[in-house]
């Protein structure tokens, strides 16, 4: 997967983000339409004590010599002592409505759900709040354009996620393309 991802505020994006800020005692704000790149704050779902909630997290993972990682691979993510305890205690899903994608001749291709919002499977570091996504082979049309992509997930998966009980193999062969539209020339 590449490094950008797109979010607009539809009515189930602003309840969410809402919800959210309160939680968090921010001020209320309206939210733009935008791209999420590296380093900057998204809106994700995570597991508290009371259940799944929305909140903010930095994409941005802490890696070796400081250095962000933006992707973790499904394959290795339980060997991997960097990820395993992200990955068995520190759940997420980011909430978005697409993702780009670049071709080998370096076309850009803009991925969305066919039910508008969707989620991208992560892992955060708790001190940090510093979050990955979750990248796996690509499938279907997906492989046609870069052998990556993030692991998708409806809302219903990505509650099964955060609260641990869509487990390794679910998660590893997850194929939503009922969900993905793609279109080039964006």
């Amino acid at each position: 997967m590449c490094g950008r991802y797109y979010v607009e505020p539809d009515d189930q994006y602003l309840e969410l983000y809402s919800k959210a800020q309160r939680l968090h005692k921010l001020p209320l704000d309206l939210p733009k339409a935008k791209d999420v790149h590296p380093g900057e704050n998204a809106l994700a779902l995570g597991l508290s004590s009371k259940g799944v909630f929305p909140g903010f997290l930095t994409w941005g993972y802490p890696g070796f010599q400081d250095k962000l990682l933006i992707n973790t691979r499904i394959e290795t993510i339980q060997e991997k002592e960097i990820f395993k305890t992200s990955f068995e205690k520190y759940r997420c899903a980011l909430v978005a409505n697409g993702f780009y994608e670049w071709d080998s001749k370096h076309q850009k291709y803009f991925i969305t759900g066919k039910d508008k919002l969707f989620y991208l499977a992560g892992i955060f570091e708790p001190k940090s709040k510093g979050f990955s996504i979750i990248t796996r082979d690509s499938y279907g049309e997906l492989a046609n354009i870069h052998p990556r992509s993030p692991i998708i997930l409806d809302q219903n998966q990505a509650k099964a996620y955060c609260e641990k009980s869509l487990d390794y193999s679910a998660l590893s062969s997850l194929t939503p393309e009922q969900i993905l539209q793609i279109a080039s020339n964006v």
